[in-house]
C-alpha cells in the first residue's frame, strides 16, 4: 500500500485562501505558516490602496486582538524569576499596585481586581468604556481623566468569575505593565521585552513611513485607518509563531522562553459548554481529547479595517498567522465567533484559520451548527476593537 503524501502547505493555504477573498470581498492577505520545521511567507491580493500594490511579506497590517498577545507576554515576563531574582510583579497582586496612586486610594471595586483577572478576562470589566482608551495607553501618554475616574467608580459584581471579553480590561493590563508613572512606556517595555530579543522591529504601534502599511477596509469603503494597536508584517508574525512554539528557544533567553511558556497554562477553567480555556491572552482549545490542542487569538480593528487571526499547535510543531486588510463582510460583524455558511465556508480569519490549520494538520473541523447568540455569549466573544 503506498503511502500518502505529506500535505502541501502552500497548495493547502491557496486553495483556500483564493475563495476566501472572493467571499468576503478581502483585498489583501499575508499567510505566515510554520510547518513541522518549515518556514512560507505566502502573499495574495493587494493592499488597497490607490494604486494597489500587490501584498508582500513586509506589508504591514493592523492586528487588532493580536495585540493582547503580547500584554500577556510581558505580563508573564514580569511575573517569571529570572535568574533566581525576584520577579517585577505578583501576578495575582491587585492591578491597583501598578496604577496611578489615586486609582488604589478612591477606587474600592478596583482594589479585589488582579493582573491575572485582567489576563484571563475575568475581572468583570465589561468590553469597553466611552472614548478610546487605547489611543493614550499605545500613544505612550499617561491615562486619561476619564478612565481614571472609571477606574475609581468600578464595582467588581459579587458573582463567580467567568470569562468575558474585556477591552479595557486588557488596556488597563498595559497601563499596570508600565507602571504607575508610565515610565517606560508600553511601547518600550514591549520592545524591551519580548520584539526586540526576538528581532521583530516591524511590530510596533506607529510605524514610521518607510514601513508601507495596508489599507484596511469595512466591506467596500475604505477607513481613515485611527486604530493605536500594534501593526506588523507575515515576516514577525512568523517569527511570533515559531517563539510561542518553542522552535527559537535557543536564540532567546531562558527568561522569555518560560515566560511564553507561562501563557500557554490553563489559567481559568471555562464551563463544559464553553469551547475553550483560558491561558494568558490565548483561548486553549483543549477540550475535545480526539484533537490537537490549538492556542489561537483573533483581532479586528474597526477603526482600522483590519482582521486577524494566529494559531499554533506545539505539540505538532504547526503555526498559522493569518493578516487581512477587511475589517469585515458588514459592519456589525462579529469577529470574535467562528462565523461561516451552513456549507462550512470560512467568514472570517478566525474559521479560516482553524480550518487551515487543522487541514494542515490532516483533520476537517465540521462546520458549527447556528443558532441565535445570547447576550452573555456576545458579551464573551464580542471583539471589534482591540483597545476601547
Amino acid at each position: 500500500m503506498q503511502a500518502s503524501l505529506p500535505p502541501n502547505p502552500p497548495a493547502i493555504v491557496e486553495k483556500m485562501i483564493t475563495p476566501y477573498m472572493e467571499r468576503t470581498n478581502t483585498h489583501g492577505v499575508a499567510v505566515a505558516v510554520y510547518y513541522k520545521g518549515k518556514e512560507y511567507l505566502l502573499s495574495y491580493g493587494d493592499d488597497g490602496g490607490m494604486p494597489p500594490k500587490k501584498v508582500t511579506p513586509g506589508l504591514l497590517f493592523g492586528i487588532g486582538s493580536v495585540t493582547k498577545t503580547f500584554s500577556a507576554a510581558m505580563l508573564a515576563y514580569q511575573t517569571t524569576s529570572d535568574s533566581g531574582r525576584p520577579p517585577l510583579k505578583n501576578i495575582n497582586s491587585c492591578v491597583c499596585d501598578y496604577l496611578p496612586a489615586d486609582v488604589k486610594e478612591y477606587g474600592r471595586g478596583i482594589r479585589k481586581v488582579t493582573l491575572l483577572e485582567l489576563a484571563t478576562h475575568t475581572s468583570s470589566f465589561p468590553s469597553r468604556v466611552p472614548g478610546h482608551p487605547g489611543d493614550q495607553l499605545y500613544g505612550g501618554q499617561p491615562p486619561s481623566p476619564d478612565l481614571m475616574k472609571w477606574w475609581e467608580d468600578f464595582i467588581k459584581p459579587p458573582y463567580p468569575p467567568e470569562v468575558l471579553y474585556s477591552n479595557v480590561g486588557y488596556v488597563t493590563l498595559g497601563f499596570a505593565l508600565a507602571g504607575p508613572n508610565g515610565k517606560p512606556s508600553w511601547n518600550e517595555v514591549l520592545a524591551e521585552e519580548v520584539t526586540g530579543p526576538l528581532k521583530m522591529s516591524h511590530t510596533l504601534t506607529n510605524p514610521p513611513a518607510s514601513m508601507p502599511l495596508a489599507q484596511g477596509y469595512i466591506g467596500k469603503s475604505s477607513v481613515e485607518m485611527e486604530e493605536a494597536d500594534l501593526k506588523s508584517n507575515a515576516r514577525d508574525m512568523l517569527t511570533w509563531v515559531e517563539a510561542n512554539i518553542g522552535v527559537l528557544n535557543k536564540d532567546i533567553s531562558p527568561h522569555l522562553a518560560e515566560a511564553l511558556r507561562v501563557t500557554h497554562r490553563i489559567w481559568f477553567m471555562t464551563p463544559p459548554d464553553e469551547r475553550f480555556n483560558m491561558g494568558l491572552g490565548w483561548e486553549i482549545f483543549s477540550k475535545d481529547p480526539a484533537q490537537t490542542v490549538i492556542y489561537s487569538k483573533n483581532g479586528a480593528s474597526k477603526r482600522g479595517g483590519f482582521s486577524s487571526w494566529i494559531g499554533f499547535m506545539p505539540d505538532d510543531k504547526i503555526g498559522v498567522a493569518i493578516l487581512t486588510n477587511e475589517f469585515g463582510t458588514e459592519h456589525d460583524t462579529e469577529l470574535g465567533i467562528l462565523q461561516d455558511t451552513p456549507t462550512g465556508d470560512a467568514m472570517n480569519p478566525a474559521a479560516l484559520g482553524r480550518q487551515l490549520i487543522t487541514r494542515l494538520d490532516g483533520e476537517n473541523i465540521a462546520p458549527q451548527p447556528k443558532r441565535p447568540l445570547t447576550f452573555r455569549e456576545r458579551l464573551r466573544h464580542y471583539m471589534l476593537d482591540t483597545e476601547d
